[in-house]
């Protein structure tokens, strides 16, 4: 059985969902997600509420079968957490955890969610789940503790940014199959605006027109002092400044003021350097 197959067969069919829970991602079982270089495939969601916050879990597994989540908590912005599954027993009893990193993980949030689910979550089918969740003091990095239904999960995640996960869903590939461990990042569909969608159309432009983009070497270092005929002045054959160094005196004079400064350049000219005392 292919990897595929074993796939499938944990997700199993887009019919089994009877309620829409794709979430604020729009990702659905069998749809992929990359963050940078690595590849999941999404094979199941949850979707918790509690305390009046509904957060999405999006469950992954990588080409290996490793299990990893992407949360979704809605609010007046949409924030995203990479949470990685530790095998780890951590007190439920303490409001502060220490020894993880340099700095405590203080905790934020505890009680009772309901949840919907759909697909391989990883864990058994409940109604609800118990939770605490941690924070440090940039609240860029959590702890999160989850008992479902006896079965305590532990994730590590830290903050990431929608442009930093891009996502391959079947719904938009017009029916084709989709090998959402073979492509790459640039190959996804990347959420139009982010800085990923414009990389990715330049890349795909470059790669249809390779002589669309300029080829031309960088300029030789040029004097910002000189002039830009000097090179032709070097290779006209008329000029001849074996006599004079000096600026050139017009033959016609008009003016006694003018005969008088016209001579002053010619002497200025042909003069040597003067004789120090």
């Amino acid at each position: 059985m292919s990897f595929f197959d074993r796939l499938k067969s944990l997700v199993g069919s887009r019919a089994d969902a009877s309620v829409d829970l794709t979430g604020p991602l729009r990702l659905a079982l069998g749809d992929g997600i990359a963050y940078y270089q690595e590849r999941f495939a999404v094979t199941g969601v949850r979707r918790v509420e509690g305390s009046g916050q509904v957060v999405w879990q999006y469950c992954l597994r990588d080409r290996s079968g490793e299990r990893t989540v992407l949360v979704a908590e809605e609010g007046a912005e949409l924030k995203l957490w990479i949470q990685r599954i530790v095998d780890a027993e951590l007190p439920w009893d303490q409001d502060v955890l220490d020894g993880i990193d340099e700095e405590p993980f203080k905790l934020t949030a505890r009680g009772r969610a309901d949840v919907a689910a759909v697909g391989d979550t990883g864990v058994p089918a409940c109604a609800a789940v118990d939770y605490r969740e941690f924070e440090d003091s940039s609240s860029e990095r959590t702890v999160v503790l989850e008992d479902w239904a006896g079965q305590r999960e532990v994730r590590v995640g830290e903050l990431v940014h929608e442009a930093e996960v891009t996502f391959v869903r079947a719904s938009e590939s017009d029916g084709e199959p989709v090998d959402v461990f073979g492509v790459g990042a640039s190959d996804m569909n990347a959420p139009r605006g982010t800085p990923d969608a414009a990389s990715g159309a330049l890349t795909e432009r470059r790669d249809e027109d390779p002589d669309s983009f300029p080829t031309e070497e960088a300029p030789e270092d040029r004097d910002p002092t000189a002039f830009d005929d000097d090179s032709w002045d070097e290779d006209d054959d008329d000029a001849d400044i074996s006599t004079s160094n000096g600026v050139e005196v017009e033959p016609v004079i008009d003016s006694e003021e003018d005969e008088w400064y016209a001579a002053a350049q010619v002497l200025r000219a042909q003069a040597g350097p003067a004789e120090r005392r």
